[in-house]
């Protein structure tokens, strides 16, 4: 397996917005508590994306 099958780029910006995505919903069902993680998971994309030029993660995993 050559390096470009096995890593991808991470896309931060749609990332911190589908943690804001989420964080929108929760609020709306009032569970506050998973709001606030959401809202957390978005802020530390924000820093992540921020602070460090580039990131690499195998194919399969996730930030969400």
């Amino acid at each position: 397996m050559n390096e470009k099958e096995k890593y991808k780029a991470i896309d931060y910006k749609k990332a911190r917005d589908e943690a804001l995505a989420a964080m929108v919903e929760f609020r709306k069902l009032g569970d506050d508590k998973m709001a606030n993680a959401y809202l957390n998971l978005a802020a530390h994309i924000q820093a992540i994306r921020t602070d460090i030029d580039s990131m690499r993660l195998p194919k399969s995993d996730s930030l969400i």
